[in-house]
């Protein structure tokens, strides 16, 4: 069976940067968690939406949305 949740350490881990920068994240409501028992945990699927989000594509640096990278022709960071 998969993980559902990680740990703030271990989703630091993932995306290989100190636990102080995803304790930010949190606090900018970049990435979701829940609680669990009053522990902070990290739905996986938030870490790897949060990578999906923020993946740049190459020879269109502006552009790193899904529709792109699924083969649509909008970048949606210049959609209105």
């Amino acid at each position: 069976m998969n993980r559902l949740l990680l740990s703030i350490a271990e989703s630091a881990q993932q995306l290989s940067v100190s636990v102080r920068t995803i304790r930010r994240m949190i606090d900018r409501q970049e990435l979701p968690f829940v609680r669990v028992r009053g522990a902070v945990r990290i739905p996986v699927a938030a870490l790897e939406s949060w990578v999906e989000t923020c993946t740049a594509i190459p020879n269109n640096s502006g552009c790193a949305g899904p529709a792109v990278r699924k083969g649509g022709s909008t970048c949606h960071t210049s959609a209105k």
